[in-house]
């Protein structure tokens, strides 16, 4: 364990620039939350940004933060580097209408932006619980990938040619579905054995290390093609929420929970970063 002692953690995201690891704390209202900056190379967290509501991080081709925020309920950029916020171009509505809960987010290295749009605090009815798409400039446009109760955590493959998308708190099972070229989906998603997962990392190998919801304080660890591989426990009190690789050589997978901030060095002859 890094550091304990928080409300709840979300959203953990390495930035090889600032040689940290980003992550989201949870307010008591979508005012109340905080970013946080953890260096492992003194050890220290400090408040990144204050008065926010993010649960999701991701970072796109400029190396900018890209938020998934349910204060403003839409897609944000922050600078790694100085904290300034700014709106994503067509990451406010889909056809006009606001998003209801922004919940996570994740770019693939041509600029995509996938996130996904539940209704978990304050449901605002607006906008049924969805997985969505945001192409590049100058389009910007957003389109619909999946209706699903309870959207919740989204990955990509290492290639950028699948996109993984999961529920929670008793939607469709997780699901898996091609990207064309241009990031587009194509054909129908692929249903996969684990029901529900909270937040997604996936190595270079393309395995992926599940959250898994409903209480239970695990990461389940499957393969590219479905295939359990292990699991990832003894991570105290509460409820794993996320997980992000990170550092210099990407084997330290660190993980978010209900409670606290772990990290586990991979250091296994030959096992994927």
């Amino acid at each position: 364990m890094i550091q304990g002692g928080f409300s709840e953690l979300e959203g953990p995201v390495w930035v090889a620039s600032q040689k940290a690891l980003y992550f989201c704390e949870m307010g008591a209202s979508a005012t109340t939350g905080r970013l946080h900056k953890y260096t492992p190379a003194d050890g220290k967290i400090v408040v990144f940004v204050d008065k926010v509501g993010i649960g999701g991080l991701a970072v796109d081709p400029q190396g900018m933060l890209v938020a998934a925020s349910y204060d403003t309920r839409r897609l944000s950029r922050f600078d790694p580097a100085t904290g300034q916020r700014s709106d994503v171009p067509g990451g406010s509505s889909y056809m006009g209408t606001p998003f209801d809960e922004v919940n996570d987010a994740v770019v693939r290295s041509d600029g995509n932006i996938y996130f996904s749009d539940p209704s978990f605090a304050t449901p605002m009815g607006t906008l049924p619980p969805s997985f969505y798409r945001l192409s590049p400039p100058p389009q910007s446009t957003v389109t619909r990938i999946l209706m699903a109760n309870n959207a919740n955590g989204i990955a990509l493959s290492p290639d950028g040619q699948w996109l993984y998308m999961a529920t929670t708190d008793g939607g469709p099972s997780m699901r898996r579905i091609a990207l064309a070229p241009d990031g587009s989906p194509m054909g129908n998603a692929d249903v996969w054995t684990e029901p529900t997962s909270d937040g997604m990392a996936v190595d270079c190998a393309g395995n992926l290390y599940l959250s898994i919801a409903g209480g239970t304080n695990q990461i389940k660890v499957v393969s590219p093609t479905d295939q359990a591989l292990g699991s990832i426990t003894g991570l105290g009190g509460g409820y794993v929420t996320n997980s992000a690789f990170g550092d210099d050589d990407g084997k330290t997978l660190y993980i978010t929970t209900s409670q606290a901030l772990y990290k586990i060095q991979l250091n296994v002859p030959g096992f994927p970063n």
